[in-house]
């Protein structure tokens, strides 16, 4: 059976997970449990033979993997150490692009500088909602080292109107503890009015992530007439989930949008 192996090169980690090669969109994704993850070098550079053996690594724990499908935010110079540690290990790579999407188009003005990881979540929402037959906007947010928020539309195919990008959670509590003189490091706390300055700076931290989403679906429900389903990704994701009842979990949508991508290049490549 033909693998692929998934790869979300992110801000602070590279993670990797494997998934049978899909032939369609008919069915979720089946994702073997995340695979063993790189942290990035300080100096948030790879060198070559350091990705190249993360491949590696990952290589070796399962037979068949066919390529290497992958998103990255690492920016421009990260595409030439993938084509060039995957041809050294001979296997072949892809990255995720938003066009010719059979199932999603996008808005954005220039498609090419839309986040890879932005465009592979609102893939797997997409999907979700395709398969659900639902006809209300969707919102997919990442609540990793930056929040994101994408407004998915319904139809055939669908349509990414776009999305916001804010601090996440721990470069907004990490920005406070550098940039100020006596704030320290706090954790998200969930305190109606606090007393004591780490609670009131992981109370403030929460609630301004939380009041972004609910902003994003007042303006999305302005936009569209209807009230979108939220799905909620990312690190901090359980953390947020308390306030957002009637959210979705996407706990690997990234990875489940990689898969989806594939799936629409299989069905591009059907007779």
């Amino acid at each position: 059976m033909k693998r692929l192996l998934l790869m979300d090169a992110g801000n602070t980690r590279i993670k990797f997970a494997a998934a049978s090669a899909p032939t369609g969109l008919g069915q979720l994704p089946t994702l073997d449990a995340d695979l063993p993850g790189s942290a990035m070098p300080s100096d948030e550079v790879w060198p070559i033979g350091a990705l190249q053996a993360a491949l590696a690594d990952q290589l070796r724990l399962y037979d068949g993997i066919h390529e290497v499908l992958w998103c990255s935010v690492l920016g421009t110079r990260f595409e030439p150490l993938m084509q060039a540690a995957c041809e050294a290990l001979k296997v072949s790579q892809r990255r995720i692009s938003p066009t010719n999407n059979p199932l999603m188009r996008t808005r954005y003005a220039d498609p090419f500088i839309l986040g890879q990881d932005r465009w592979a979540l609102s893939l797997a929402v997409a999907h979700r909602a395709q398969l659900e037959g639902s006809v209300a906007p969707q919102l997919a947010v990442s609540l990793g080292t930056a929040t994101t928020v994408d407004l998915v539309l319904p139809g055939t195919p669908g349509e990414h109107a776009g999305g916001w990008i804010a601090p996440g959670v721990h470069t907004m509590l990490s920005s406070l503890a550098q940039q100020t003189a006596q704030l320290p490091m706090a954790r998200l706390t969930d305190v109606d009015w606090p007393t004591r300055t780490h609670d009131a700076i992981g109370a403030g931290v929460l609630h301004s992530q939380v009041g972004l989403i609910a902003q994003a679906c007042r303006v999305a429900e302005q936009h569209t007439g209807q009230t979108p389903q939220v799905w909620l990704s990312g690190g901090h994701a359980q953390a947020m989930l308390p306030h957002w009842p009637s959210a979705r979990l996407l706990e690997r949508g990234v990875m489940e949008g990689l898969w989806v991508d594939a799936a629409c290049q299989a069905l591009g490549a059907a007779p």
